[in-house]
């Protein structure tokens, strides 16, 4: 994968990405880590607001006071559910 630079010459903005566009890459990098190392420990480095809003997507119901400051130390996969 090549790396691209930002601003309006590459095609790149600095816009907002869209709630839906992210739940997509999202979606998409977890199954090709599923994929690529299932039954393996995968670190993934990245910063709260992505972290904020899978954990939104996966669980709808959490309060957005208990997403203060929003560490994940581990999220399990579990078959068939």
């Amino acid at each position: 994968m090549a790396i691209k630079k930002w601003g309006r010459k590459e095609g790149l903005s600095f816009r907002h990405e869209e709630h839906n566009s992210v739940i997509l890459r999202c979606n998409a990098l977890f199954d090709e880590i599923i994929k690529k190392y299932r039954n393996e420990k995968v670190l993934i480095i990245s910063h709260d607001a992505f972290i904020k809003k899978i954990l939104k997507e996966l669980v709808p119901d959490l309060n957005e006071k208990t997403l203060q400051n929003t560490p994940l130390t581990s999220l399990i996969l579990l078959e068939n559910t």
